[in-house]
């Protein structure tokens, strides 16, 4: 019986794993510019007036968009409530 039960509990596990996409892009498409303004001014520990947002392109799972922040352009990705900005050409 202890088999089963385990068994079992493999499988829901494994039934959940593959959800994941699909929950993480409903999640991402309730992204808003806003939101995106918002993380990415704290990912520069900057206020929202600071940073500037452009060109934002949502996909399923994560926001790319171009940021501009002290004169500074850069690519960023918005994924898992995670920002992540770099130079371009870096």
């Amino acid at each position: 019986m202890y088999f089963i039960k385990t068994l079992a509990a493999v499988a829901v596990v494994a039934s959940l794993a593959g959800c994941a996409p699909m929950l993480s892009g409903a999640m991402n498409a309730g992204t808003t510019e806003a939101d995106v303004l918002a993380k990415t001014a704290a990912h520069f520990g900057a206020k929202p007036e600071e940073v500037k947002i452009s060109a934002v392109d949502k996909q399923l799972l994560a926001t790319d968009y171009k940021a501009t922040y002290k004169g500074v352009l850069y690519n960023c990705t918005l994924y898992y409530g995670s920002v992540t900005c770099k130079k371009p050409g870096t």
